[in-house]
């Protein structure tokens, strides 16, 4: 992936939580990040970011619900126009609900879609935990990766999902293909805003975790000896 500009990844961090507010959290956001010397052309609307381009991230904006034929369509048309020889082509989009392991059938409709038309990985993201993920056409989906250090820590009322254990991905993909070759995550857990390597018993739960609420797509969690949870052999993916 080329390099992006700061002031992009600013505003693209910051606007799904002003979202939430509706305008007047935009117009607020806005004022905030211009007065911090930000440049943003930011307009209260759903919004999908993928990168591979020269310039930065590229904002594709639908008056539409994001999961959408419509909007799937419309993101692979820019990608085959802006993509180059050697590009991977990843689609980041913020679907889906904070909390839960449920994947609705509109997200994964539109995750293969994208897929179909020619996006080599989804990287999903919104829950505040890892949520499952699959291999379609010998591609990734990510459908929730959690978070990886932020500000929410301590806060009550979801527990059981353990979101003080977080993930780094580390997928490795065929630069020809954009097929997935071997995915490894490495467990960590976050304290006072700093990460730190998860004990053997929270990466034996994250591990239990995942591999269950994946396997309806058709994936396999393993704990490796090194502490690092692997997707199972690339040569058990089927294309489905």
């Amino acid at each position: 992936m080329r390099g992006a500009r700061n002031e992009r990844h600013e505003r693209n961090r910051s606007e799904p939580h002003a979202q939430r507010f509706e305008p007047d959290g935009h117009s607020e956001h806005d004022a905030v990040l211009r007065e911090c010397g930000k440049k943003c052309k930011a307009r209260y609307r759903n919004r999908l970011h993928y990168a591979e381009n020269p310039q930065g991230p590229i904002d594709a904006e639908f008056q539409h619900p994001q999961t959408t034929e419509k909007a799937a369509d419309e993101l692979c048309r820019r990608v085959r126009h802006l993509r180059q020889p050697g590009d991977v082509a990843v689609v980041s989009v913020h679907w889906g609900s904070n909390w839960g392991y449920r994947i609705d059938s509109d997200v994964t409709r539109f995750a293969h879609r994208l897929i179909d038309g020619g996006v080599d990985l989804v990287h999903g993201h919104s829950s505040h935990h890892p949520r499952p993920l699959e291999v379609y056409r010998q591609k990734l989906i990510l459908y929730g990766c959690g978070d990886l250090v932020n500000d929410y820590e301590g806060i009550g009322g979801h527990e059981q999902y353990r979101s003080d254990l977080r993930l780094l991905y580390l997928p490795q993909l065929d630069p020809r293909s954009g097929e997935l070759v071997a995915l490894r995550m490495a467990p960590m857990q976050t304290r006072q805003m700093r990460l730190h390597r998860a004990a053997d018993r929270d990466a034996r739960w994250l591990q239990r975790i995942l591999d269950k609420v994946s396997r309806r797509f058709g994936s396999r969690i393993d704990l490796g000896p090194d502490g690092l949870l692997t997707l199972r052999s690339p040569t058990s993916f089927t294309v489905r």
